[in-house]
């Protein structure tokens, strides 16, 4: 009977063990768990701040090149000097031709870049978002024209994926601007001076 009870005991004693080390083994993959996501929550932000700092640094670099073309080719359908160069870049191999074919390249590698994560779309809505859906609306039938005379019809998909989604956030009541986009701030509670 002695013995009984004393194996009962050491039971006992080893179960007790054991729930020690359950807990603490939880205990510690809870803490691994909340390390892991801290760290994946630090990356990501590292990722955001990296594509950010990439999508400044092309603009920067290739704003020059999109002034000189945009003073070239109308970036606004209230431009009077828009339908003539519309109707002349519609002609194959013209001189508005070419300069709105490097415009619209120029817009597609950055289309493309920001489609793929690879540039910062939230930057890209704030700062190029509106002249970006513009740029499509504008010349959407001289793309068609050139999509139907090159006989590729994905040419400038890139561009055009990316401004219809632009299209559709604003017409969901997003808006592409900076001002849009910053909380509105009420003045502070409290008495109000009155001029006498």
């Amino acid at each position: 009977m002695l013995l009984s009870g004393t194996a009962i005991v050491l039971v006992v004693y080893q179960l007790r063990l054991l729930q020690r080390q359950v807990d603490d083994a939880r205990r510690s993959l809870d803490l691994s768990t909340k390390q892991a996501i801290v760290a994946s929550e630090q990356a990501a932000e590292e990722y955001r701040r990296v594509r950010q700092s990439e999508t400044l640094s092309w603009m920067a670099t290739t704003l020059p090149q999109e002034h000189e073309l945009q003073n070239h080719a109308p970036i606004l359908d209230s431009d009077p000097r828009y339908p003539a160069f519309l109707e002349a870049a519609l002609v194959p191999d013209s001189i508005d031709f070419h300069k709105l074919r490097r415009l619209f390249s120029l817009y597609e590698r950055f289309a493309t870049a920001v489609n793929m994560n690879v540039f910062d779309y939230t930057l890209m809505q704030r700062t190029s978002g509106s002249r970006v859906r513009h740029l499509m609306q504008m010349y959407s039938p001289w793309v068609a024209a050139e999509r139907e005379r090159v006989g590729r019809p994905t040419l400038y998909i890139e561009l055009e994926t990316l401004a219809e989604r632009l299209s559709s956030e604003a017409a969901r009541g997003g808006d592409s601007t900076l001002g849009a986009a910053m909380p509105h701030h009420a003045p502070p509670p409290g008495p109000t001076a009155v001029a006498s």
